[in-house]
């Protein structure tokens, strides 16, 4: 039931993307062109790679790196500061490389989750979320916070990528003590439903006009 619910909210903020596309600045073109992909990556092709791997362990790998290198153009599009941009772009090398060597020779993209790519990219969203709300408090704008489309999605990545963050972490714990099945479903469904709704705002609020000033 709670995944129905995740894949139709994924659907309506896809959907939501598509009608104010021509509307939404760059950082938010490239949200909705993210949630588009992720869409099929979850639906259509899982489905595939499930009949072929019986594991859709090879999603999770190309989710991983796609998520980070999409995240990362959109904060370069958010920030201001030129050696933020910079690394921000530059990142995206070694993590790629390093995202093909561990799905090859570490963790297998045919039968394993992909732990060490995502622990490391999680911490470095953490670090621009924060990064990003320090930029907002030094720069404000004259635009009531509740409508910044950056606000809500900078709030999106710093709550989703904790969350992750704590679950990977604990999930040694949960096989553990069999709370794998009873708890962590639910745990990930809900975090994601969270995680779109934020995302659904961000979408919705983007105004050209507050990114002009923003980027002042």
């Amino acid at each position: 039931m709670i995944n129905n619910i995740s894949l139709i909210l994924s659907i309506l903020v896809c959907l939501t993307g598509i009608v104010r596309f021509r509307k939404l600045t760059m950082p938010f073109k490239l949200l909705v062109a993210l949630q588009i992909i992720d869409l099929l990556l979850t639906t259509v092709i899982n489905k595939l790679v499930v009949s072929i791997y019986h594991t859709n362990a090879l999603i999770s790998h190309i989710q991983a790196l796609n998520s980070y290198i999409f995240y990362s153009l959109i904060y370069y599009f958010l920030f201001k500061n030129t050696y933020i941009k910079k690394f921000l772009l530059f990142s995206i090398i070694p993590i790629t490389a390093f995202a093909f060597i561990n799905a090859i020779s570490i963790e297998p993209y045919n039968n394993t989750f992909p732990i060490y790519i995502l622990m490391p990219t999680e911490i470095l969203l953490v670090i621009y979320s924060l990064l990003l709300f320090r930029q907002m408090l030094l720069y404000p704008v004259q635009v009531n916070i509740v409508i910044q489309s950056v606000f809500w999605y900078n709030i999106a990545i710093l709550f989703f990528s904790a969350i992750m963050f704590m679950n990977l972490g604990l999930m040694n714990y949960y096989s553990q003590h069999n709370l794998f099945k009873q708890f962590i479903v639910y745990f990930w469904y809900s975090a994601i439903i969270i995680f779109n709704l934020l995302l659904g705002i961000a979408i919705l609020t983007d105004r050209k006009e507050e990114i002009a000033v923003n980027a002042q």
